[in-house]
């Protein structure tokens, strides 16, 4: 505060001495100079803390919106990723889907072939239980036939080869039966 205080002095004595010598610009620019001194010297404490106060909060904003930055490609980053997995992702759950489906095709089409085996089945034992029955319903009248024919030829003539004769028709007929 001595050294100011001194130019002070050295210039009031100049201006007293009329060493120098003032016009209107040259008292402007002096009177903007002392205002520009004692703005620095009086306010320079409290300017420093607001243009700090300042700086701070316009670092932080830097800060804020730097992470959101780096939030936000982050996320494009991750979002692009499980965008390339996402096809396979889909091309899985379709193979599994799709076994899944042919499982139950399966499943169904077995199914539908059973009954169909079972019904044709049925049918076939029907037809051969009544081909047996017909079978042995044609072989008893062709017996019955053959039988009273032998009888009505050879009743009186040879009876001993005429039974035989029949007894080995019949035997042999047996042999042709189903069951």
């Amino acid at each position: 505060m001595g050294l100011k205080m001194y130019f002070f002095l050295l210039l009031s004595m100049c201006l007293s001495k009329e060493v120098l010598v003032f016009n209107e610009e040259l008292l402007i620019v002096f009177s903007f100079s002392v205002f520009i001194f004692l703005l620095y010297s009086l306010t320079s404490n409290q300017i420093s803390l607001t243009l700090d106060l300042r700086a701070n909060s316009i670092k932080q904003e830097f800060d804020f919106y730097i992470k959101i930055h780096k939030d936000v490609l982050n996320y494009l980053v991750v979002y692009y990723s499980k965008q390339k997995t996402l096809p396979l992702d889909i091309n899985n759950f379709f193979f599994i889907f799709k076994k899944d489906t042919l499982l139950v095709v399966q499943g169904y089409s077995n199914l539908v072939l059973k009954l169909l085996f079972c019904g044709i089945d049925d049918k076939l034992k029907k037809i051969i239980s009544l081909e047996v029955k017909y079978s042995y319903f044609i072989q008893s009248k062709i017996i019955l036939y053959l039988y009273e024919h032998l009888l009505l030829s050879f009743s009186n003539k040879k009876l001993f080869f005429c039974s035989v004769f029949m007894k080995k028709a019949i035997f042999s007929l047996s042999k042709l039966n189903y069951f």
